[in-house]
């Protein structure tokens, strides 16, 4: 997976302005015409975070980037098949000067012995991933409650005219009819803080439960970890407030 361009955007500013004139999470290298959006109702989104991926040989790992972190762990959720390592996500730049985020993977058996306390009885067996891959996230370090996010991306598939993909004859620009030809499921999305993303623990019972209302005929409360239901919620989160 190839991306050259993460944009953020929300339709008020800071308060406080740097010496740059630029806000703290926008990279120097954004054009300029992407600091500002105007919608087709003429509302005005501006630019708070973006990242152009411009300089090689980045590091992902812990502690060594201001926005990214890359995963050293197995997806343990959706029936997922991978595993998620530091060192198969980077950058590079072209010759030509095109510099962008990638991610690598490769085939590759794993088996891990893990404790499953959701058998009956609860017991030790093992699981097979059955390729690597990378996974980066912005947890805990960029976050938005609300806004715009544009992305461009090369996402992974077979199109060489010996693959026998129907699709070659529709064009560059055509809708793709036959997935089989694109065995991968390339993620770019959105988390709440409160939950972080494959750390089930962290994630149970908190998503995608988004529902505002205490109405136990319409939702069960007790789905969320947070609930509107709730009068005193504690851990300082709002009363009444999913």
């Amino acid at each position: 997976i190839t991306t050259t361009v993460l944009v953020v955007a929300r339709n008020d500013t800071l308060a406080y302005p740097t010496k740059s004139g630029l806000l703290p999470w926008v990279d120097p290298d954004t054009p300029r015409n992407k600091y500002v959006y105007t919608s087709s109702r003429g509302r005005r989104w501006d630019l708070v975070m973006s990242d152009e991926f411009n300089a090689a040989n980045r590091s992902f790992r812990p502690g060594d980037d201001h926005m990214w972190t890359s995963l050293e762990k197995p997806d343990g959720v959706n029936g997922a098949l991978e595993l998620y390592s530091h060192n198969m996500t980077s950058t590079k730049c072209d010759d030509d000067g095109t510099c962008y985020f990638y991610i690598k993977t490769v085939d590759e058996v794993n088996v891990i012995h893990v404790y499953n306390m959701y058998t009956h009885p609860p017991s030790f067996q093992d699981v097979y991933f059955w390729y690597r891959g990378a996974m980066v996230q912005s947890w805990n370090k960029f976050c938005y409650q609300g806004g715009m996010l544009e992305v461009r991306a090369q996402l992974p598939g077979v199109t060489d005219p010996e693959s026998g993909n129907p699709d070659i004859a529709l064009g560059e620009n055509g809708k793709v009819q036959n997935t089989k030809f694109y065995p991968t499921w390339p993620g770019i999305w959105m988390l709440g803080n409160l939950g972080r993303a494959i750390f089930s623990a962290s994630t149970n019972r908190m998503w995608p439960y988004s529902y505002d209302e205490c109405d136990a005929d319409v939702f069960d409360p007790s789905f969320q970890r947070i609930s509107a239901c709730e009068d005193n919620p504690g851990y300082g989160l709002n009363p009444n407030q999913g």
